[in-house]
């Protein structure tokens, strides 16, 4: 017990001197940035092209050419003015981190498909913009009608279910709905 005491103690230690160094860091890099404010510099480059936002009413404009330390801005006024660039602050678009979106199938979710006459390679991406539509459009089970034929396409459509996180259960259709030739899904 009492070097487990003696061991936490030490990490408790450890752990102070770590979020010092880290607060002396933290304090070097806020007094870096407030004295090339007050020398007048921007913390940020702009580049030709760019949206920024310019002086204290923080008109938004773009940024035409860059001069030593100042730059020629054309403000959506239609004023050109040359200001210093520590009158000039990214847009909150440049500054923000940008997020990936995604595009969204084509594919409307259905209640039955009817895969029948499809070969095995285009059920199979039928069946994928299915499950990505169940998914996004919040459906949580449908039927698939696959026929009985050699039991091929039954095979393969099963395969694939087996593989999906999303499908918590797949089961035949009772005998009078269909039986073997019709298989429902069950999605999380």
């Amino acid at each position: 017990i009492i070097t487990t005491v003696k061991l936490e103690i030490s990490k408790i230690k450890e752990a102070k001197e770590f979020m010092q160094k880290v607060e002396k860091k933290k304090e070097a890099v806020k007094r870096s940035v407030e004295s090339r404010e007050e020398e007048g510099e921007s913390t940020f480059e702009f580049e030709k092209g760019e949206r920024v936002l310019c002086g204290r009413s923080r008109i938004r404009g773009e940024i035409l050419e860059r001069s030593g330390s100042s730059y020629l801005v054309l403000l959506d006024t239609g004023l050109r003015l040359t200001l210093k660039a520590s009158d000039i602050e990214k847009t909150r678009k440049e500054v923000e981190i940008s997020i990936p979106s995604f595009a969204r199938t084509k594919a409307k979710a259905e209640y039955e498909m009817d895969v029948r006459g499809l070969n095995s390679e285009e059920t199979l991406k039928r069946l994928d913009d299915q499950m990505e539509a169940a998914i996004l459009s919040g459906l949580k089970s449908f039927s698939i009608i696959h026929g009985l034929g050699d039991g091929i396409l039954m095979k393969r459509v099963h395969e694939y279910l087996k593989k999906r996180s999303e499908v918590e259960s797949y089961y035949f259709a009772r005998p009078e709905d269909g039986g073997m030739g019709k298989t429902y899904v069950t999605l999380y």
